[in-house]
């Protein structure tokens, strides 16, 4: 990658007159008041207490109270570097911010941005920012538009390289980490799969490739001559700090200085292993799918992994969430929950004697709270039971859940709006007759001066307090 740095540029140094548009407890903000585009994609509150707001034209930053719209830099040529559609925005631990877009890369390190050009890498997008534990900036390279479908044989090609910089010069692995590899016509559009940086600093990438350890100094690439298949779906460091590795047809672990492989029992054969979860009672369990789909649920004792299918889970659907909670393991799907005692699964409904169905959401909040939504009803799960808080008039589509610093609940729906509750009380409804642009609620956020954010279709609202 090449510079292009503008150090006139600065991004505070622009300053719009607006109106706002302000109706009871909502203060509204649109593409009229200073926003590169009214449809935010994203929004993230910086170290510094600096909103970004991520649009397919740019960014839009919130300070001192007003909205500075950045749709462009100035190059070192002259010319006007297009931001674009946001992908990422990534601060770095010393807080300068990173704006992946589908024009490239931009940096902004509090005073001047800097547009890296890569024109050999024009083709790409960035899928992946993160730094590692020596301030290294990491990006992985997907090709655009991800797929060139090959009807007649039914595959698609997928290509990827990584990249990193150390604060002078950008580094492409070539040859090294990388490559194609063919996928079947409907799958996830993804070449590198997995990330993490271990408790000894070390870097592992997972690809359809194989798996890939980079100790600071050398790669070592580990593929179908160590697992049962190159193609590595995820990969997991253990609370015992072991390492396992999920691929297309088994597990993996070194736990033992070498690799070992787990392909034989009944849900890890044929099928792909993309996730693990390690519980407070040390019991390691991995995820597998089947044709995208969910397949089973696998608990590994010791020396081998037993199978839970949907049957034994009692519970329908692709199982998307697992969580310890007050000594117990949950389960969802968008069908419902269900809880693990000892050796079985006993739907939720069953041993809570509710009627939960259709769960829109769930999370675990402080104090040992977790908050779940279903088509009609809001529940509470403490240790001491479960317990409805708020019945809506009628169906409802929950999509978000925060909480404040004030303990309040806020949730977010898919067409009435977002909901305020505090002491488990409904306070209030916003929606479009009390300054919101839709009812359709896409984000909801708090700001480093406890201001609650609504990002709704079409602006952004601030409540006021």
């Amino acid at each position: 990658m090449k510079f292009a740095t503008n150090k006139i540029l600065t991004l505070f140094f622009c300053f719009i007159i607006f109106n706002v548009y302000a109706q009871k407890n909502l203060t509204t903000f649109t593409k009229d008041e200073g926003l590169t585009s009214s449809n935010i994609l994203f929004a993230h509150v910086d170290t510094k207490g600096i909103i970004w707001a991520a649009t397919n034209f740019g960014v839009s930053v919130y300070y001192s109270g007003k909205w500075t719209p950045i749709k462009y830099i100035e190059g070192n040529d002259g010319q006007n570097k297009y931001l674009g559609k946001v992908l990422q925005i990534f601060e770095a631990k010393n807080s300068d911010i990173w704006v992946a877009t589908n024009r490239g890369l931009f940096y902004f390190n509090r005073k001047y941005w800097t547009y890296f050009a890569d024109s050999e890498n024009s083709s790409f997008e960035i899928s992946t920012i993160f730094e590692d534990s020596f301030n290294n900036i990491w990006i992985f390279l997907e090709k655009e538009n991800g797929l060139k479908d090959v009807d007649q044989i039914g595959f698609a090609m997928l290509e990827g390289k990584v990249q990193i910089f150390g604060g002078k010069q950008w580094i492409t692995f070539t040859g090294v980490i990388g490559g194609s590899a063919a996928v079947r016509i409907g799958a996830p559009p993804d070449y590198f799969t997995s990330y993490l940086v271990d408790s000894q600093d070390r870097i592992w990438i997972t690809s359809l490739d194989g798996l890939y350890l980079y100790d600071g100094k050398r790669w070592s690439e580990y593929n179908e001559e160590h697992f049962t298949s190159d193609r590595c779906y995820k990969i997991f460091e253990s609370n015992s700090n072991e390492m396992w590795v999920g691929t297309a047809n088994g597990i993996s672990t070194n736990a033992s200085g070498e690799w070992k492989n787990y392909e034989k029992s009944k849900g890890i054969n044929g099928n792909i292993i993309y996730n693990f979860y390690h519980d407070k009672q040390n019991r390691l369990w991995a995820f597998s799918s089947k044709d995208n789909s969910f397949n089973s649920l696998l608990l590994f004792n010791k020396t081998k992994w037993k199978t839970f299918t949907n049957r034994d889970l009692k519970l329908k659907g692709n199982i998307d969430n697992i969580f310890d909670f007050n000594g117990q393991l949950l389960i969802s799907s968008s069908k419902g929950m269900s809880v693990f005692n000892n050796s079985n699964w006993q739907n939720i409904n069953r041993v809570y004697d509710v009627d939960i169905n259709d769960v829109f959401l769930i999370k675990e909040m402080s104090q040992g709270i977790i908050y779940i939504a279903d088509r009609a009803k809001l529940y509470k799960l403490t240790n001491e039971g479960l317990s409805e808080v708020y019945e809506h008039n009628g169906k409802w589509q929950p999509n978000i859940v925060i909480e404040d610093s004030k303990s309040r609940i806020w949730i977010g729906t898919d067409r009435d709006g977002a909901f305020l509750f505090e002491n488990d009380t409904f306070i209030s409804n916003y929606t479009i007759e009390n300054g919101l642009t839709d009812n359709h609620i896409t984000s909801i956020f708090e700001d480093k001066q406890s201001n609650i954010w609504i990002v709704s279709r079409n602006g952004i609202s601030k409540v006021n307090e």
